[in-house]
Order: C-alpha cells, then sequence, then structure tokens
C-alpha cells in the first residue's frame, strides 16, 4: 500500500463544489425564522485525518472503509461523503454541517464513519483513493493519497 501525502497546487473540484455548497446554503437560509432551534446554517468540508482500508481490492466485491475526522466544533455534526470519481481515482470529502442556536465549544476528538466502496471489474489493477486533508496557508488543497492494488476473484 503506497501512502504519501501530496500537495496540490491547482484549482481543484473539491474547493469549486464546496464554496458552491456553501453558498447554496447561505442562499437557502432565512436567518430571521426561529422556529427551527437548530438548524443548519453552514455545511463545510472537514479534514480527514485517518483512514483504515484493506491492503488489496478483489473485484466485484464491496469494502467497508473507515474514515476518521475531526469537527472543529461541537456544534458541527456528520452529514455524509463528498465524492468525485475519475476511472481509478476516487476524491473524498467529509461534509459537516453547522447548527445554530447550539454552543460552540473546540473538539479535539476523531470522530469515524464508514464508507462503502464497490469495486468493479471494469476498473484497472489499481485504484487511488485521494483523501481531503485540508488547505494549506496558501488555500490550496491537500491530501493523502492511498493506491490500493487490484487482485481477481
Amino acid at each position: 500500500m503506497k501512502r504519501n501525502e501530496v500537495l496540490v497546487r491547482s484549482k481543484n473540484v473539491f474547493s469549486i463544489l464546496g464554496m458552491t455548497l456553501m453558498l447554496t446554503v447561505f442562499a437557502r437560509c432565512d436567518f430571521d425564522d426561529d422556529t427551527d432551534t437548530n438548524a443548519i446554517i453552514n455545511q463545510k468540508l472537514v479534514p480527514i485525518v485517518d483512514v483504515r482500508l484493506p491492503d488489496t481490492l478483489v473485484q466485484d466485491s464491496t469494502y467497508t472503509f473507515r474514515i476518521g475526522y475531526t469537527p472543529e466544533e461541537t456544534c458541527n455534526v456528520f452529514d455524509g461523503f463528498q465524492f468525485t470519481s475519475d476511472p481509478n481515482v476516487r476524491t473524498i470529502g467529509v461534509v459537516n454541517s453547522v447548527l445554530r442556536n447550539v454552543e460552540c465549544e473546540p473538539r479535539t476528538d476523531t470522530i469515524f464513519q464508514n464508507v462503502d466502496f464497490e469495486v468493479r471489474t471494469s476498473e484497472r489493477d489499481s485504484i487511488q483513493f485521494r483523501f481531503w486533508r485540508g488547505l494549506d496557508a496558501d488555500g490550496n488543497s491537500r491530501f493523502l493519497e492511498i493506491t490500493l492494488p487490484k487482485k481477481e476473484n
């Protein structure tokens, strides 16, 4: 299993999708409506800090990956995964929703969520997974890249 963290220097799909997601949520919010005390006011990508994967993949199989992330505050709740997919590259990010009217305290604990992946026969000998690690000081996305070899049944 090859693991190396890379710095992506170009604009990427994750940055664009993340900003679009945040702008869409803000455009739909009515901040004067207090009827829903725990309404979502924002959605954001949070950095992935740990992944637990198999060493190899078998064609036509489904795998559960455990993905660990650290929410920034106690008012952040898991809201799913964001995926992009190319023929042999899967890019994955964790999406958190931020709740309003909830007291926010800093968090440092790691939370794990499971995500299922199906490996299809049309894919080549290996699949690269890119896990979003956050932004660097220049605002560029960082990824943990792991390439998993695929073996025959």
